[in-house]
């Protein structure tokens, strides 16, 4: 079976596409981590050619939406993900609100772009929020060398681990015992039923590896940020759907085989950070 996050399950593939899921998987988790794990600079880099290739995606996605702005996408992006880490947190924090505002204001009732003036500008620079300033703050989490020193690595993997964590929560759960569909019109299969086991599952990690040497959290720090982090992950999840399925696509591009494209993958992880970071560091006093 296929996962998807809050408690969506495909068919079983041929296990041709299994075997080509499963050795992609593991190519991109082994980069990824090695990224993660040699440095900042090294981690900068891959989120920074990351995004490039989102904004790209995101720019085809735009384009069969209706507008001609998308190309220009792949340009705002990385402006985007390198304002990200100029401007300080604090200045910031108003745009990070309003692009959730926004993102969720288009999840729930999505606007076309044809025949409304200036639909396609606003739309090219949410969509550069999204792949660009959004994915900043996983920069940001590493503790790069720009900014202080915090618990560099281990903070991009508490979050990787919630996340993961919710997936398999969802999964778990509502393959299981989903029958209340979450949102029908976006993702026939998630289910409220999957979306409780995404919580239960990451909050619970959540507390395991606050007893573990390596995260300096308190229990209830813990539990909070794998609530964040399932809630956020599933929203993140729910409107990279959304997007494709109002661009008409099934998948955001093909660079992972099996996997879709770079939107795809990271859609949780992007949509997730931001907050994530202001909640590690603002509001739990670690800023």
């Amino acid at each position: 079976m296929i996962v998807d996050s809050v408690g969506s399950v495909s068919s079983s593939p041929p296990s041709g596409d299994f075997g080509r899921r499963t050795r992609s998987a593991i190519l991109f988790v082994t980069v990824f981590l090695a990224a993660l794990l040699t440095g900042p600079w090294p981690f900068a880099a891959f989120l920074g050619l990351a995004a490039v290739v989102a904004a790209w995606e995101g720019g085809r996605l735009l384009q069969a939406m209706g507008t001609p702005l998308g190309p220009a996408l792949v340009l705002l992006g990385p402006l985007f993900l390198v304002a990200g880490l100029l401007l300080p947190p604090e200045a910031l924090l108003p745009a990070v609100l309003a692009g959730y505002v926004l993102l969720l204001g288009w999840l729930w009732r999505p606007v076309g772009l044809k025949g409304i003036p200036g639909a396609p500008l606003a739309a090219l620079i949410l969509a550069a929020a999204y792949v660009g300033l959004f994915p900043s703050f996983l920069i940001r989490l590493h503790s790069g060398p720009w900014e202080g020193a915090g618990l560099g690595h281990w903070e991009v993997l508490l979050l990787v681990f919630l996340i993961w964590a919710a997936d398999t929560g969802a999964y778990v759960v509502g393959s299981r015992f989903g029958r209340h569909r979450l949102w029908q019109a976006v993702s026939p299969k998630k289910s409220w039923e999957g979306l409780a086991g995404a919580v239960i599952f990451a909050v619970g990690v959540g507390v395991l590896l606050s007893r573990t040497p390596w995260f300096a959290l308190s229990t209830a720090l813990a539990a909070q940020l794998g609530l964040v982090a399932a809630v956020l992950a599933a929203l993140g999840d729910l409107f990279e759907s959304r997007w494709k399925r109002v661009a008409g696509v099934k998948d955001s591009g093909t660079l992972i085989p099996g996997h879709g494209g770079v939107l795809d993958r990271f859609d949780s992880l992007f949509f997730t950070a931001p907050l994530f970071y202001y909640y590690l560091h603002q509001l739990a006093g670690r800023f």
